[in-house]
């Protein structure tokens, strides 16, 4: 019984680990056009906010940017909710992908 057990709970395990990697593969039309409209509200951030969309390009992390551009966590908190949602993107990894996919097509 614990053996079947274990099996049910490992195969709901890779289940879900296949539908998050299908999901990580965005199609390349959807990938151009999330590109195209990142860079197209590139020029609506902030002073500060680019700074910060830079360093996360150059590779720093959250405690680096913290340090680099001496703000307390809750400040960059702040600016990456509008960084987000200014470039419609959801998360730091998902900037990085398109700012990398961006690389790749130039």
């Amino acid at each position: 019984l614990m053996m079947q057990e274990n099996e049910r709970i490992l195969a709901a395990a890779n289940a879900s680990h296949a539908k998050t990697a299908v999901q990580e593969q965005v199609p390349s039309d959807e990938l151009k056009r999330q590109q195209k409209y990142l860079l197209e509200q590139l020029p609506h951030l902030t002073y500060t906010e680019r700074l910060i969309y830079d360093l996360y390009l150059q590779g720093l992390s959250t405690k680096e940017v913290l340090e680099e551009m001496n703000i307390k966590e809750n400040t960059l908190k702040y600016h990456n909710k509008n960084i987000y949602g200014k470039l419609g993107v959801s998360s730091r990894k998902q900037l990085l992908l398109l700012a990398q996919y961006n690389k790749t097509e130039d």
